[in-house]
C-alpha cells in the first residue's frame, strides 16, 4: 500500500501542473473553475479511501479479538496472522499450563558425598540467581535453607545454550543442575533407567551431578549424575480442539523445545499432534545445512538452544512459509522477533510479551484459531472491496491523461464525485467489512486487489472517452454530457461493488440494492446540488436506462477480451 501511494504521489505533481497550465493558456478558464477541477482529478488519483478501509478494518478486527482477551500489540500484525500455514510452539507454558511441579526425586548413585544431598540441594537453591518457573518448583519442593557447613565459592547461572548450571563450595566440590543428555556428555548409557522411563512417559527429567572441580569458562567438567529430579507439567485442556483445528486448515504444527525429543513427542502426542513420532534431538545438528534439512521434515525439535529456535524460524520462511511462532519465556525472544507473526502467554516473560505482536492476556490457548479466523476476516473483506476504491484511483489517473490529450477539462465536480465516494463506495464498503469469512486467503493481497479494479476503470475511461467523443461530433449540450457520464460512472462502480459482493447470499444483496437505490435516488433528489439537470421524471429515466445499455455493452466487451488480458490472470474480473 506503501508503494501504491508513493506512485500515485508522483503522479499528482506533474498531472496537477499540467492541468492547470492547460487550463489557464489553452482554454483561458477562470482561476475557480480551474481549482475545482483539477481537484477533483487529484483527489481521486490519491486511494484515500483505501487507507481508510485499511485502518478501520485492522481496527476492528483488534477491537474484536479483544472481547477474547487478545492484546494486539501491532496492528497490521493480523495480515501475517492470517497467512500462517506453520505455526511453531514452545512446550512448556504454551502446550502446557507452566505450573511445573517435582513429581519424585530419586538417588541414583550410592556413592558418599562430603555432605548431605538434601543439604547441598537445599545450598544450591539458596545460592543460585535463577528463577525462572523449573527452579521455583524445585525450591518449593527441597527449600532453600542453606547448610552453614557448605561455603559457596562460586556460581554459574543457567542458560538455555548450556542447558546447565552449578553451584561450588569451598573444600567439598561442585554440584550441577541440568538435563540429563548434557550432564552425561558422549556415555549415555551411563543415564538412569528413571530417566528414559520418566522421558517416555512425557515427563521432563533434570539431573544432579556432582564434580569435585569448579567448572571453568563456563565449560562443563567430568561429573557423575548422582540423582534425578522428575518434573510434571499438566497439558492445558484445549490443546487437542486448536491442533484439530490446524490440521483441518492444513497448517503445519512444530514443536521447538529445550526438553528431550523423546518427552516433547510424548507431550505432543498427548496433546494430540499427528506428526508426534516425527522428531530429532538439534543437539546433534550442528551445522546451518544440516538444519535447514530438518526445518521442514520433523514436527519435534528437541534440545533446541534460542538460537536454534531463531534459524529453524529463519529456514522455514525462506522456503516460502509464513510462519508464526508462540511462547511464552526468555528463550523464546529470538524466535518471537524472527517469526512473521508473535503470540506471548501473558502468564510468560515480560520480555517475550514486549517483543510479540499479540498477546493472549488469559493464556488461553484456543483462542489462536479465532486469532486466525479474524485476520482471515480481516484481509479477505479488506482485498475484496478494495477493489472498488482502486477503480477512482485509476479512472482518475487514465481520464486525467485523456483531458490533457483531448484539451478538455476534468468530466465531473467534487460533488458528484463525492456523491458516488459515499453512497457505492463508502456506505457498501463499511459494512461489508464486517461480514464473517475465514477462506484461506490464497493469493489475496491489495496488489490482487488492484488488478480486479483495472478492467472496470478501462469501462469508465473508454466509456467516458466515448461519450465526450459523441458530444462533440453531435453538438450535445455539455449539461447533457455531464449527466451520461456521472451515471454511466455510477453504473460501472455500481458493477464493481456486485463483483465485490458475489457470491451473494441476503446481507450481500441488500448492500447492493439500498446502494443502488441510494444512488439513483439520492441523485434525482438532489439534482440541483449535485449539478445534474433533468426536466422531467421520464428525461431522468432516459438517462439512467441509455447509461445502462451502455454500461453492459462495454462490460461484456471487457469480458469478452479478458483472455487476451494480463492482469486478469491472477485476479478474476
Amino acid at each position: 500500500m506503501r508503494r501504491i501511494i508513493r506512485i500515485t504521489s508522483y503522479l499528482v505533481f506533474p498531472i496537477g501542473i499540467l492541468l492547470v497550465l492547460e487550463a489557464v493558456f489553452l482554454r483561458d478558464q477562470t482561476t475557480l473553475y480551474t481549482v475545482t477541477s483539477t481537484a477533483t482529478a487529484l483527489l481521486g488519483i490519491l486511494p484515500m479511501g483505501m487507507e481508510l478501509l485499511i485502518s478501520v478494518s485492522f481496527i476492528s478486527g483488534q477491537v474484536l479479538l479483544s472481547q477474547r482477551k487478545v492484546l494486539v500489540q501491532n496492528l497490521y500484525s493480523l495480515e501475517n496472522l492470517a497467512r500462517t500455514d506453520i505455526v511453531c510452539l514452545d512446550k512448556t507454558g504454551t502446550i502446557t499450563e507452566g505450573q511445573i511441579t517435582v513429581q519424585s526425586m530419586s538417588v541414583v548413585d550410592q556413592q558418599p558425598l562430603p555432605f548431605d544431598l538434601n543439604a547441598g540441594i537445599q545450598t544450591f537453591l539458596n545460592a543460585t540467581e535463577d528463577n525462572n518457573a523449573t527452579f521455583i518448583a524445585l525450591q518449593q519442593y527441597f527449600g532453600t535453607t542453606a547448610d552453614p557447613h557448605l561455603t559457596v565459592t562460586a556460581t554459574t547461572p543457567f542458560s538455555s545454550e548450556r542447558k546447565w548450571s552449578s553451584v561450588s563450595f569451598d573444600g567439598h566440590g561442585t554440584l550441577i543442575f541440568g538435563a540429563p543428555e548434557v550432564l552425561a556428555k558422549h556415555h549415555l548409557e551411563q543415564l538412569p533407567a528413571t530417566v528414559t522411563t520418566a522421558e517416555q512417559a512425557g515427563k521432563r527429567v533434570l539431573c544432579m551431578a556432582y564434580t569435585t572441580t569448579t567448572p571453568q569458562h563456563n565449560q562443563l567438567p567430568d561429573n557423575r549424575i548422582v540423582a534425578a529430579v522428575v518434573l510434571e507439567d499438566i497439558i492445558r485442556k484445549d490443546v487437542a480442539a486448536t491442533f484439530a483445528y490446524f490440521d483441518q486448515e492444513n497448517i503445519a504444527v512444530k514443536i521447538i523445545s529445550g526438553d528431550n525429543p523423546i518427552a516433547v513427542a510424548e507431550i505432543a502426542k498427548q496433546a494430540g499432534i499427528s506428526q508426534y513420532q516425527d522428531y530429532v534431538d538439534m543437539s546433534q545438528i550442528t551445522t546451518p545445512e544440516a538444519l535447514a534439512d530438518v526445518a521442514l521434515k520433523y514436527a519435534i525439535f528437541g534440545r533446541a538452544t534460542p538460537a536454534q529456535k531463531q534459524q529453524l524460524i529463519a529456514c522455514m520462511q525462506t522456503q516460502g512459509h509464513k510462519v508464526t511462532m508462540v511462547g511464552d519465556g526468555v528463550n523464546d525472544v529470538l524466535a518471537l522477533k524472527e517469526a512473521a507473526g508473535s503470540i506471548a502467554m501473558n502468564s510468560g516473560s515480560s520480555a517475550a510479551k514486549h517483543v510479540a505482536q499479540v498477546v493472549l492476556l488469559d493464556s488461553n490457548f484456543k483462542v489462536l484459531p479465532h486469532i486466525i479466523k479474524e485476520g482471515r476476516r480481516v484481509i479477505n473483506n479488506l482485498t475484496q472491496v478494495g477493489s472498488i476504491f482502486f477503480v477512482k484511483c485509476l479512472y482518475s489517473i487514465a481520464l486525467s491523461l485523456f483531458c490533457l490529450v483531448m484539451n478538455m477539462p476534468f468530466p465531473f465536480l467534487p460533488i458528484q464525485i463525492s456523491v458516488i465516494d459515499a453512497l457505492v463506495e463508502g456506505y457498501p464498503t463499511f459494512f461489508l467489512q464486517f461480514e464473517v469469512n475465514t477462506q484461506k486467503l490464497g493469493h489475496r493481497s491489495i496488489i490482487w486487489s488492484l488488478k480486479r479494479a483495472i478492467n472496470f476503470a478501462i469501462m469508465i475511461t473508454v466509456g467516458i472517452a466515448v461519450t465526450y467523443l459523441i458530444g462533440q461530433f453531435t453538438g450535445m449540450a455539455s449539461q447533457q454530457t455531464t449527466d451520461l457520464m456521472f451515471f454511466y460512472t455510477g453504473w460501472v462502480t455500481l458493477y464493481a461493488l456486485a463483483k465485490a459482493c458475489y457470491p451473494f447470499n441476503a446481507f450481500r444483496s441488500l448492500i447492493l440494492g439500498s446502494s443502488v437505490i441510494a444512488f439513483f435516488g439520492g441523485a434525482f433528489i438532489l439534482q440541483n446540488i449535485v449539478s445534474l439537470h433533468f426536466a422531467t421524471l421520464g428525461n431522468f429515466f432516459n438517462v439512467v436506462g441509455i447509461t445502462f445499455l451502455a454500461s453492459q455493452a462495454f462490460y461484456w466487451l471487457v469480458r469478452g477480451l479478458q483472455p487476451w488480458l494480463p492482469w486478469t490472470k491472477s485476479a478474476s474480473n
